[in-house]
């Protein structure tokens, strides 16, 4: 899996994500559960992906205290994406 690989997966859910008014945060709650549920194809993808990545060059490159973690995407539909482990 490429840094460019897992953006193109996680492209998809940003853009469904940023469809969803978060002023209302229970009504936005269930609307992330119903258009990008974590039990569905493109999150259960988005994690395969994320554990396959691990010890890559470009998820995780930096460390703090035990805790690693890294820049994914600047910039996707609006969001920033970062992963920590």
């Amino acid at each position: 899996m490429t840094q460019d690989q897992f953006t193109t997966l996680l492209a998809s859910v940003a853009k469904t994500l940023s469809t969803i008014d978060i002023t209302d945060p229970s009504k936005a709650t269930s609307e992330v559960e119903a258009l990008c549920p974590f039990s569905g194809d493109d999150v259960k993808a988005l994690r395969e992906a994320a554990i396959a990545s691990i010890d890559s060059d470009w998820l995780l490159p930096k460390q703090a205290g035990g805790i690693r973690f890294g820049r994914v995407a600047r910039d996707l539909s609006g969001y920033s994406v970062d992963a920590v482990l």
